[in-house]
């Protein structure tokens, strides 16, 4: 009996492990690199089995291994550099931007995808034109607003509110977009990576046309601060100017009431 117990407790840790490294083996293609944009001349790229490397025209290249370390849910990128130095970054990532933060601030380095080998399909973050909210938490002396600057590329800026569930976001969407949004969910912070699990993130969101609430999508979010792409044309809707996003369910928190997102951001490619 207790073999058996331990047996699917391994197999557990296995295919959760498992499942982790999945979410990140777009990290180790081999035809492209994280890049800084056009005239930065700075790029960095990761590459099986576990190595990184950046290149800067300004200071040159170093190279050396990482790993991602996960704390509350956090993403952590651990960088041992083969001239014995060591770098550590909260990162929020996937297929199309990186951005690293050293602290509570904005990113230490932040890039768009790139495959140098057939033109850049890098991305950008631009905020949005402006966003309001139906409610949002006043906790203290702060109150955790629905603006473009909140939910833009700084950490520890959340929009908050009570519950979550029936809440809607009105998004006016910048003029360069190119029909998808990133989405980075929950309480994100350097220090207090607990803050993550501790509040509500959301889970089901509906997309909704402002000018016609009859055409609207939903999505399913995983529960990770890592941006997650809803793209408009592949959910049939197209671009729009003007969006409004309900949240439907939650991912309930470990400690409070109260539901967060960290960023949204529009994207055009570069």
């Amino acid at each position: 009996m207790k073999y058996g117990k331990y047996l699917l407790t391994f197999l557990f840790i296995v295919f959760g492990l498992s499942n982790l490294s999945a979410q990140y083996d777009f990290m180790q293609r081999t035809n492209g690199d994280f890049w800084a944009g056009m005239g930065s001349g700075m790029t960095l790229s990761f590459s099986a089995p576990n190595r990184a490397s950046f290149y800067s025209h300004a200071r040159g290249g170093r190279s050396g291994t990482y790993s991602i370390e996960h704390e509350y849910g956090i993403p952590f990128l651990h960088l041992n550099w083969d001239d014995g130095t060591f770098s550590r970054y909260l990162m929020l990532v996937n297929e199309d931007i990186i951005a690293l933060y050293a602290d509570n601030t904005e990113p230490s380095w932040k890039a768009g995808w790139s495959y140098f080998g057939n033109g850049s399909t890098g991305r950008a973050f631009p905020i949005m034109g402006s966003i309001t909210a139906s409610s949002s938490l006043r906790w203290g002396n702060i109150h955790f607003a629905a603006t473009a600057e909140r939910l833009g590329l700084h950490i520890n800026r959340v929009w908050a509110v009570e519950g979550g569930v029936g809440e809607r976001l009105y998004i006016t969407l910048p003029n360069q977009f190119a029909g998808s949004l990133f989405i980075s969910s929950g309480y994100v912070h350097f220090s207090r990576p607990y803050l993550f699990q501790a509040n509500a993130r959301p889970k089901r969101i509906r997309i909704t046309s402002a000018r016609n609430e009859t055409e609207f999508f939903e999505v399913e979010l995983c529960d990770t601060p890592n941006f997650q792409t809803i793209s408009f044309d592949a959910n049939g809707m197209g671009e729009h100017e003007n969006i409004i996003l309900e949240i439907l369910e939650i991912y309930s928190g470990t400690r409070y009431n109260h539901m967060a997102i960290n960023s949204i951001l529009g994207s055009f490619s570069q």
